[in-house]
């Protein structure tokens, strides 16, 4: 459950004395009241990526050898305001590549071409820190089913977590090959056919 306040108060003693034959007798006491009100901040992620849209050829995919980088995560950075010391957990998800619409529409009797799931995988070389952990690779992310990428325990990970910028993380094409039907000469009779995926992170408070 969400803390959106704590309210703090701690008790101000004012005394005053007043000397009778060399002792002190305590007149008045009175209490006072000093306080401060804390608001949570919330839970934010940023994302900066590069879709790098490789161009692929079909004599260049040689089945179970192929890899492809098709997009460059270059920064993630986690933003833990919530004061709540519960954790985080991002999570990663993509659609399949599906058939870009080229200009005009799909011609009258055609439809977009899919290709198939368990193209797209996350790989990355960060490793994990006493602040989160992190699984490097991430495989059929094209199942359009949420998968735990990193995540801080309970106690952990509270303020800005920049994931290091010297680590790759990368978004990989692979088990692609030259029997599947991935060239659309109906709707792309002049260029390469374009294909295109929706990856979508997650953030989630705690480490669920």
């Amino acid at each position: 459950m969400k803390i959106k306040s704590i309210l703090f108060t701690t008790a101000l003693m004012v005394t005053s004395s007043i000397a009778i034959g060399g002792n002190s007798v305590h007149a008045n006491e009175i209490p006072s009241q000093a306080g401060l009100q804390v608001q949570s901040g919330g839970l934010h992620l940023e994302v900066d990526n590069v879709n790098l849209n490789p161009l692929l050829t079909i004599d260049g995919l040689p089945a179970n050898q192929f890899k492809q980088n098709v997009t460059d995560v270059q920064s993630l950075v986690v933003k833990d305001f919530t004061g709540t010391k519960q954790g985080w957990s991002v999570y990663v998800e993509s659609s399949k590549l599906v058939e870009k619409a080229p200009a005009g529409g799909f011609k009258n009797g055609t439809t977009a071409l899919e290709l198939p799931t368990d193209v797209l995988s996350l790989e990355s070389t960060l490793v994990s820190n006493p602040t989160f952990q992190i699984n490097n690779r991430l495989n059929a992310i094209d199942k359009s089913i949420p998968q735990k990428y990193i995540w801080a325990e309970a106690g952990t990970g509270g303020g800005i977590n920049q994931m290091p910028a010297d680590g790759e993380f990368k978004i990989i094409a692979r088990n692609l090959s030259a029997d599947l039907q991935m060239v659309d000469p109906v709707n792309y009779p002049n260029t390469a056919t374009q294909y295109e995926a929706t990856v979508k992170f997650s953030l989630v408070q705690g480490n669920v």
